[in-house]
C-alpha cells in the first residue's frame, strides 16, 4: 500500500481514489469535531482535534496529487492549479482519470512494482544513449570551466614576445625607461 503522506514516487489511479475517499472522512470528521465544539460540555480539546484531522486531510491530499502527477510524468508544481477557482475540480479529475506513464520515468518505477523497477527498464539505463547523454554533460562542464578559468586552462601555446633594442617603444617615447605599457622598472 502506498504512503498517502510522501511527496516523493508514483501512485496510481486506485491508490488516488482511496486517498480522496481517505482525505473526505478527515475533512468531514475534523468537521464535525469543529462543529461539535460549540456545543455544551465541549471543550478546547475536540476543537485542536478538529484542526489536526483537517491538517491531515490538507497533508494527505496534497501529497497524493503530487505522487499521482509523478506517475503522469509531470512536475508537483502542477499541484498549484487547485488554489485557481475551479482548478482543484480540474485538476481532480485530470489526477483520477489519465493514464499514468508506462515504465520508468522522471520520478521513479511505476507504482505497484516497488523500488527494484523492470528488468528491461534496469538494463536500459546502462545501454548507449545514456552513455552519450552522460558523455555531453562532461563535455559541457569542461567547456565550462575553461571559460571560468580563463586561458591558462586551455593550454594555448604562448604567445611570441616582440624584444626591441633600448631606447625604443613605448616606455622611451614617454622618457621612461622601463617596460610594459606602464613603463614599470625592475630597479
Amino acid at each position: 500500500m502506498p504512503s498517502f503522506f510522501s511527496f516523493h514516487g508514483r501512485i496510481g489511479r486506485s491508490a488516488y481514489w482511496m486517498a480522496v475517499v481517505t482525505c473526505c472522512v478527515l475533512f468531514l470528521g475534523g468537521a464535525v469535531m469543529i462543529a461539535l465544539a460549540g456545543g455544551p460540555g465541549a471543550g478546547n480539546l475536540s476543537v485542536v482535534a478538529g484542526f489536526l484531522l483537517v491538517a491531515a486531510g490538507a497533508w494527505v491530499s496534497w501529497a497524493t496529487t503530487v505522487t499521482r502527477l509523478h506517475d503522469m510524468g509531470r512536475s508537483g508544481f502542477f499541484a498549484l492549479v487547485g488554489l485557481v477557482p475551479f482548478g482543484s475540480l480540474v485538476l481532480m479529475a485530470f489526477c483520477g482519470f489519465a493514464a499514468g506513464t508506462p515504465g520508468m520515468n522522471h520520478y521513479g518505477p511505476p507504482p505497484g512494482v516497488g523500488g527494484s523497477g523492470y528488468l528491461d527498464e534496469a538494463m536500459a539505463a546502462f545501454e548507449e544513449p545514456d552513455f552519450e547523454r552522460r558523455s555531453a554533460s562532461a563535455s559541457r562542464k569542461a567547456a565550462a570551466y575553461s571559460v571560468m578559468a580563463g586561458p591558462a586552462a586551455k593550454k594555448t601555446p604562448p604567445r611570441a614576445v616582440a624584444v626591441m633594442p633600448a631606447g625604443q617603444g613605448p616606455a622611451s617615447a614617454a622618457g621612461r625607461g622601463g617596460f610594459g605599457r606602464r613603463g614599470v622598472s625592475a630597479a
